[in-house]
């Protein structure tokens, strides 16, 4: 008679003011529940439920748990502000680990296979309408093969209900060094699905240089002073990745949205 397996104890995976994420037992397997803390944590439960419901069968996005116990929806019980949690929604656990947590910088072919999943997941959910706002080697998940998937879609919203307006630096929304100068709203330009682009930019650079293209803490990096006049501190260090992947990772990191050479889609990356 074989032993009966020890069940799986729930596992805090991250937790911050605003949010929880645990590893728990789903009926078939491991999955991952996210509770919203703090004020405003059912809005923006029920906000992410509903972007995710929109991303339904986008490969490279986190999914919403398919199991016929789960309730796909934030709790929607309390419409005041409460500091504890205010309800969960359970996503399906891809069983990887952070970007933020992996040493870097990577192998050409292992952050081609991350480059390449990264671009399709962007370009599925650019398909869809939807823009992320906060991609970051954190919500970045990938296993040691290369697939990835994209997390964390509290600020995620909709290109119809985008505005480009004055954002006070204490109210930027995203992970500054991340960041496209237009969601500061200093730049006067629009915002659309190419501030993704700029944080996929980004994050690839850091996967191979180590850091991102502005740094974590220099001026350029800070958000009261971002602008197009600032310039790559760290061109050297990705001179070990192919021509094609570097030529990448500079367009869509270019500091103006309305050149032309920041591509209009995530599958540029994609393409022979």
């Amino acid at each position: 008679m074989s032993p009966t397996p020890s069940p799986l104890l729930p596992v805090v995976l991250a937790e911050t003011e605003r949010t929880r994420v645990t590893r728990v037992a789903g009926p078939t397997g491991p999955l991952i529940r996210k509770e919203a803390l703090g004020r405003g944590a059912g809005r923006r439960l029920r906000h992410e439920a509903k972007i995710l419901q929109r991303l339904a069968g986008v490969q490279g996005v986190v999914q919403l748990a398919a199991a016929p116990d789960v309730e796909h929806k934030a709790d929607v019980e309390h419409e005041t502000d409460i500091k504890e949690s205010s309800g969960s929604i359970l996503l399906e656990d891809i069983n990887g680990t952070a970007l933020s947590g992996w040493r870097t910088p990577l192998g050409p072919d292992l952050l081609l296979a991350v480059a390449e999943a990264l671009a399709r997941a962007v370009a599925g959910m650019h398909h869809r309408g939807v823009v992320h706002r906060d991609i970051s080697p954190a919500n970045v998940v990938a296993t040691p093969d290369g697939d990835v998937c994209l997390i964390d879609f509290a600020l995620a919203t909709t290109l119809t209900s985008m505005r480009s307006e004055f954002t006070h630096h204490a109210a930027i929304i995203g992970t500054v060094p991340y960041l496209a100068p237009e969601q500061t709203g200093r730049t006067s330009r629009p915002i659309d699905h190419r501030a993704d682009l700029y944080a996929v930019g980004a994050t690839l650079y850091e996967l191979a240089a180590g850091a991102p293209p502005f740094g974590r803490t220099t001026r350029c990096a800070s958000s009261t002073t971002t602008s197009p006049g600032c310039r790559y501190r760290r061109r050297n260090e990705t001179r070990q990745c192919p021509v094609r992947w570097r030529r990448s990772s500079r367009t869509c990191s270019r500091r103006s949205p309305m050149t032309a050479t920041r591509a209009p889609r995530g599958s540029h990356m994609i393409s022979p």
